[in-house]
């Protein structure tokens, strides 16, 4: 089912429209999209279409089409959508989007990275059409903060239009240290 809020008749700022797939069966979501949306309620963004199948997506983009609007952003968790990227890439035509990529650790011989399925992701990527795209990676341990500075770097875009606040995670450019602890305080999450 489709969450539009903030859809009225007035044409909003900037916004992005949120896709995340509901989890397979069996298996651990990790729901980074709807964790960086609640940061981004709390920060004081409430234009978010939500859209959890293709049919929710086609359902928003007729509503915007009729409204005269687009998207300036899309925000899409590849686990769970890798099938649906092909379908999603014609819905989102030239509009940057901003991936999230789930990454699984693992240990051989003093360790090492596994990416499930990073030759597939990789492959539909080169396929895709061309726009402006970041890939940020999370896992099950770091995935509060990696939500915490990407709402923190959609507000910033959203704010101002440019994209270059979205390519590089706060986990490498600076120390976001105090700001994830007060994002935290203000979700209830702190320790």
């Amino acid at each position: 089912m489709a969450v539009v809020l903030g859809l009225g008749a007035k044409r909003m700022q900037r916004f992005a429209i949120y896709f995340e797939a509901p989890p397979e069966p069996g298996t651990r979501p990790v729901q980074i999209v709807r964790m960086s949306m609640r940061a981004l309620f709390h920060h004081g963004v409430k234009y978010w279409p939500f859209a959890a199948s293709l049919n929710d997506l086609r359902d928003i983009m007729k509503t915007l089409q009729a409204r005269g609007q687009k998207p300036d952003l899309f925000v899409v968790n590849t686990f769970g959508s890798m099938k649906l990227l092909p379908s999603l890439d014609f819905l989102m035509g030239e509009t940057p989007v901003f991936f999230f990529r789930r990454t699984l650790f693992w240990l051989k011989d003093g360790g090492g990275e596994a990416d499930a399925g990073s030759t597939h992701f990789s492959t539909i990527l080169k396929q895709m059409t061309p726009r402006l795209t970041t890939v940020w990676r999370y896992g099950g341990a770091n995935a509060e903060d990696v939500a915490i500075d990407c709402a923190r770097r959609i507000a910033l875009f959203l704010a101002d239009g440019k994209f270059r606040n979205l390519e590089h995670s706060g986990h490498t450019d600076f120390d976001l240290g105090n700001e994830r602890q007060a994002w935290r305080k203000m979700l209830g999450t702190a320790d």
